[in-house]
């Protein structure tokens, strides 16, 4: 079984991006600020993967996800966080 788990083509990579989307996710869920830049950085990662096995609309994808979580880092102002 774990075999088959090793031989995934990029696994370390797809790892290391899913943990860096979490975390971004977490820190969002916390309602801290870094949460979006560390949610676009695991975006572009998955934008890289989806690239690079031709999932292009996968990449669209993650690239809109992109653009909404910089659209949210300039947006988000600690007075909002206590509005219902």
């Amino acid at each position: 079984m774990w075999h088959k788990l090793l031989s995934i083509p990029n696994l370390k990579f797809q790892l290391i991006a899913f943990i860096i989307s979490m975390f971004g996710l977490y820190y969002n869920i916390k309602k801290r600020k870094c949460g979006f830049l560390i949610w676009t950085v695991g975006n572009m990662m998955w934008v890289y993967m989806n690239i690079k096995n031709n999932i292009i609309f996968g990449a669209f994808l993650f690239i809109a996800y992109s653009v909404t979580n910089i659209i949210g880092y300039f947006s988000w102002r600690k007075d909002d966080i206590n509005k219902p």
